[in-house]
């Protein structure tokens, strides 16, 4: 890093805002944790370096505007842009793709700071309809809109900004890349009663010839839970640590919608407590997957968490909320309250892009009361969905084209596995591989 400190010019409305994302840019993934702000009542934003200047325009954080988080002020275009010297195109959703050289100065049109707080916070899509469960939508937010989904926005700006920077004399950090398998535990049972047999036995189209293997395996799960094809720990331990993988487990302790919440284990049981020794033997961590009611409510969030840690006997940390249902802002401002350090919820449920815009870890922000939370969000990149994989190859291009753009931006990728994710011969052929590229340096 330069000894000789970058000196920042904003604008001194909505300052927290920037600084937020000046904060995301230059400390969290570029190191640089020595910089001068300098406010002024309207400018654009402007960076001094030992070597030189360079500008970015404001056309969104401006003088008076009282609605700015507004439908009216959602983009309704996408621009790319070019500087002649930076070997990659970049997209904008405010300000212009102007860049020239203005009384000596770099002169960029791409408003980069507002673009970036739009996809970290996500409230464009807060702003849209919700689906029946209350979850923000894909196609409402810029990023569906304009098909940014599988694409590292942000991070692309942070690259930029490198490159900038160093053409004023001021050097960063390079983050490195990783990789991290996370477990949603929603159930351990395939087979808890008579009636799931009956379930099986009618979505296997009532083929003759699989019969007798449903009913074997129901009476061999009812006799151990261990033998059941949901309680896989064992078999995804053994991938991880063959594949030398960081994971995180996040379990259930609460049910407060029978519909929706399907947990069908007790934490406080020897079972489930023979699981997490295993677990933490092993180095994974834990956290917690609150119920349904959860995201909305400090109380059922606390008293979830609560009993976890009763049960592991150690705090809780990190969360991922069930249904990844969250309202923006809102919902991680609850979860810092009580003491989470991260979250990984933000993601939609496609389940398979970069639904902020960035596959790096970062700061969140808490909208309403206009500050930067303690709280981190670790981006869920990749997850798998329940749909009895048929065509592995396919579904494997898929992963490995994400997983190719997170390397690109060193990013610390985090796939999604439930463990009934791995109960057919096709299910385990996909999640061996995954892991096996996830991991391949």
């Amino acid at each position: 890093m330069s000894a000789l400190p970058l000196k920042i010019t904003i604008p001194g409305y909505y300052d927290r805002e920037i600084a937020y994302v000046l904060h995301v840019w230059l400390v969290q993934h570029l190191g640089i944790t020595q910089y001068e702000l300098q406010r002024k009542a309207n400018t654009h934003f402007v960076f001094e370096g030992p070597t030189g200047k360079f500008v970015i325009q404001n056309s969104f954080f401006k003088d008076g505007d009282k609605a700015l988080f507004d439908v009216a002020k959602i983009p309704n275009r996408c621009i790319e842009f070019r500087c002649p010297a930076y070997p990659h195109t970049l997209c904008t959703l405010f300000g212009d793709n102007q860049v020239e050289i203005v009384d000596g100065q770099l002169y960029i049109g791409a408003d980069m700071v507002a673009s970036s707080f739009l996809l970290l916070t996500q409230w464009d899509a807060a702003l849209g309809e919700r689906d029946q469960m209350g979850r923000i939508r894909l196609h409402q937010s810029v990023i569906g809109k304009f098909g940014l989904y599988q694409r590292g926005v942000v991070n692309e700006y942070i690259a930029f900004i490198r490159y900038l920077l160093n053409t004023i004399g001021i050097s960063s950090e390079q983050k490195s890349y990783q990789a991290v398998f996370s477990c949603d535990v929603d159930t351990v049972q395939k087979y808890a009663r008579i009636r799931n047999l009956a379930g099986a036995i009618y979505h296997s189209d009532f083929r003759l010839q699989m019969w007798n293997k449903l009913i074997k395996d129901y009476v061999s799960a009812r006799s151990d839970i261990r033998k059941d094809p949901y309680f896989s720990f064992e078999y995804i331990i053994a991938q991880l640590q063959k594949n030398n993988t960081p994971a995180i487990f996040y379990f259930m302790t609460g049910k407060t919608n029978a519909k929706y919440d399907h947990i069908d284990y007790d934490v406080e049981s020897t079972t489930m407590k023979h699981v997490f020794k295993l677990l933490q033997e092993c180095g994974y961590e834990i956290g917690l997957h609150p119920s349904f009611e959860s995201w909305k409510s400090e109380e059922i969030l606390n008293i979830e968490k609560v009993i976890l840690e009763r049960a592991i006997g150690r705090e809780i940390t990190s969360v991922r909320q069930h249904y990844l249902r969250y309202e923006p802002g809102k919902t991680w401002a609850m979860q810092e309250k009580l003491g989470f350090e991260t979250d990984s919820s933000v993601q939609f449920t496609e389940g398979l892009g970069f639904a902020a815009g960035i596959c790096t870890p970062y700061k969140l922000y808490d909208l309403p009361g206009r500050r930067m939370m303690h709280i981190e969000e670790q981006p869920l990149i990749l997850m798998k969905k329940k749909d009895y994989v048929k065509n592995v190859d396919q579904q494997y291009t898929n992963y490995t084209a994400l997983l190719a753009e997170a390397r690109k931006h060193n990013g610390r990728f985090q796939v999604l596995f439930h463990n009934s994710d791995v109960e057919t011969d096709n299910e385990k052929k996909l999640f061996e591989a995954t892991l096996s590229f996830l991991t391949l340096q």
